[in-house]
C-alpha cells in the first residue's frame, strides 16, 4: 500500500517548494515542518503546518506523528557557516520515525 500521509522537512527551500507542489498535486496529505510558514508557496497548501525547526525534538515529533512516510530536504540556503541543522535535524527525524513507527523515508511514487 502506498503511503498517503507524508511529512516534508525543508518545505520552504527551492527543492522543498517543488516537492510540496508535486506531492499535493499527486493527492498526498502533506504535513510540513516550517520555521517560517509565511515562506510556503501561496498556491500549494499542505494539509497541515507544524511551526517549528528540525533541531527541536518536540516539533519534529509533532510533525511525524500520524505519518506514513518522511521526506527530508533540509538545507541552509546560502549560509555556508558551521551548522548542526542537517546532522542533528536528521537525527531528530529518525528518532521521531522510530517513536511513531514510521518506516519509510522517501521512495514515494510519482512525486
Amino acid at each position: 500500500m502506498a503511503p498517503k500521509n507524508i511529512v516534508l522537512f525543508g518545505p520552504t527551500g527551492m527543492t522543498g517548494k517543488v516537492t510540496l507542489a508535486r506531492a499535493v498535486d499527486a493527492g498526498y496529505n502533506v504535513t510540513v515542518l516550517a520555521l517560517d510558514p509565511e515562506n510556503l508557496p501561496a498556491n500549494e497548501k499542505p494539509a497541515r503546518v507544524v511551526h517549528g525547526i528540525a533541531l527541536d525534538k518536540e516539533d519534529v515529533s509533532k510533525a511525524v506523528e500520524g505519518q506514513d512516510a518522511v521526506i527530508i530536504l533540509l538545507g541552509t540556503y546560502n549560509d555556508y557557516g558551521p551548522t548542526t541543522l542537517l546532522s542533528e535535524g536528521t537525527q531528530n527525524i529518525v528518532e521521531a520515525m522510530k517513536e511513531h513507527g514510521v518506516r519509510k523515508s522517501g521512495g514515494l511514487p510519482i512525486i
